[in-house]
């Protein structure tokens, strides 16, 4: 274990050797660290810079907003967001609970231990692919939630097909149901980051994370629901969760597809409506056009 984490600490450096983001460092009014970030990514890009690029506060009438000082305690005071947070953290959690679920339960699925680790790994393949063509397509709310119930109705009718013993049926079942996680895994990521302001995208993604890894903790509990009481229990476990979250997700979130990131807690609410204002980012490029 010691060996394994070694490599770990040179994640210490990332520190020292990525820069910080142009977009925060504007909705911070940091325009000195700004300029200096923008020149090197001009000059690695071998572009020319503008000087509307360079110093885009001095150069535009258009002003940023202020710097908007944001904590945890917003979530909590702002309905929308709170309902956003539980949503993704429950739906984080029951991705990665059925992600490693599925997986350990992958033992079942035949005699061979490695065809059955093949099949679920090979599963994840085409998901991604998946979700690169579908993603701009059909939005990150349809896909998200759409694969949570392909997930949850795959798994409860894998759990019914154990009933009369269709072994084959069974795994396809599952695995289609696997196909549903792995592509809700590859988008919320995307989704969530969409969701929540700069001032605090990076608390948002890091919480639900948390929670994630806290579902990933509980697979094995849940597996193991299959020798305490009857085979089909953990699947059918798996599946009311992925059908709760994937109704959830359309039902109470907001698409994010051709909007602008929010910058502001505004903009994060915003998102609500049919047609979002311009962020000052926006403006600007409006302005200089």
């Amino acid at each position: 274990m010691f060996s394994l984490s070694i490599p770990n600490l040179f994640i210490l450096s990332y520190w020292c050797i990525l820069p910080e983001s142009p977009r925060w460092l504007l909705v911070e009014n940091d325009e000195e660290e700004y300029e200096k970030v923008i020149k090197v990514a001009a000059k690695i890009n071998r572009r020319p810079l503008t000087s509307k690029a360079s110093s885009p506060l001095l150069s535009s009438p258009c002003k940023f907003r202020e710097a908007e000082k944001t904590s945890v305690l917003d979530i909590l005071r702002s309905g929308k967001l709170l309902r956003r947070s539980v949503v993704m953290i429950f739906n984080w959690m029951v991705v990665f609970l059925c992600y490693f679920g599925i997986t350990m339960t992958s033992s079942s699925f035949s005699e061979d231990m490695y065809l059955n680790y093949t099949l679920v790994f090979l599963v994840d393949l085409p998901s991604q692919l998946f979700c690169l063509l579908c993603l701009e397509k059909f939005g990150r709310k349809t896909l998200f939630g759409g694969s949570q119930l392909l997930a949850g109705v795959t798994f409860l009718a894998a759990a019914g097909v154990m009933l009369v013993e269709q072994q084959w049926i069974e795994v396809v079942l599952t695995l289609i149901g696997k196909f549903g996680v792995a592509s809700s895994l590859a988008v919320m990521f995307v989704y969530t980051a969409e969701l929540f302001p700069t001032s605090m995208r990076n608390t948002a993604v890091g919480t639900c994370s948390l929670f994630a890894r806290i579902g990933g903790m509980l697979a094995p509990q849940v597996v193991s629901l299959g020798d305490l009481c009857f085979r089909s229990l953990p699947l059918i476990f798996m599946g009311v969760l992925c059908l709760i979250g994937g109704l959830l997700i359309l039902t109470l979130l907001p698409e994010t597809l051709g909007k602008p990131l929010p910058d502001t807690i505004k903009d994060a609410l915003d998102l609500e409506k049919p047609q979002r204002r311009n962020t000052a980012e926006q403006k600007l490029i409006e302005d200089n056009a």
